[in-house]
């Protein structure tokens, strides 16, 4: 490449950058509808009202690096929010899921986990009114939630758990101390 065509790629790299915006944040955090709906829904999952037990970030942190391993979780991810979207929509006639009541919510949430049928015929066009991406993204989620909560310290406290015994002193098993 000789000195001209290599400034004429410059002034045309330079004039697309400024054109085309590329979002830097791609495949690392998710938008912030996105986080909310996905606190929301791992409120509606776990069992703790107690907000100090439960860390919403760290899953959510966990959550984002589990899909910086899986590209294909954000595209159920996405389809699953909007298939949750376009429920509350037909049944409720809301914009979106986060505004509907929590009774509203697990509403929806039964239908999708209880039924086989999609509430309208699935559109082509439209892959998120498919109810399986509403069943696959709330059971990706579930499982993944339930996991990690009861991997970690806050499920033990939540159950009464201290985790496993902590010996002192000497780790000599003829004179194990409590």
């Amino acid at each position: 490449m000789n000195r001209r065509n290599f400034i004429k790629y410059l002034s045309s790299t330079a004039l697309l950058s400024l054109i085309v915006p590329i979002d830097l944040s791609f495949g690392q955090t998710a938008s912030g509808y996105k986080d909310k709906v996905i606190s929301k829904f791992i409120e509606l999952i776990l069992p703790v009202n107690n907000s100090a037990i439960l860390n919403i970030e760290s899953f959510k942190s966990k959550l984002n690096e589990n899909l910086r391993n899986n590209a294909n979780a954000e595209k159920v991810i996405d389809y699953g929010i909007k298939f949750f979207d376009h429920n509350a929509n037909l049944l409720y006639q809301k914009r979106q899921f986060l505004q509907l009541t929590k009774t509203e919510q697990l509403e929806i949430i039964n239908f999708t986990i209880n039924n086989t049928v999609s509430l309208e015929r699935p559109d082509p066009s439209r892959p998120w009114t498919d109810i399986r991406y509403g069943k696959t993204f709330f059971n990706n989620l579930r499982s993944f939630t339930m996991h990690e909560f009861y991997s970690s310290s806050a499920g033990w406290k939540y159950l009464g758990y201290d985790g496993p015994p902590q010996f002192k002193g000497n780790l000599d098993y003829t004179k194990c101390s409590y």
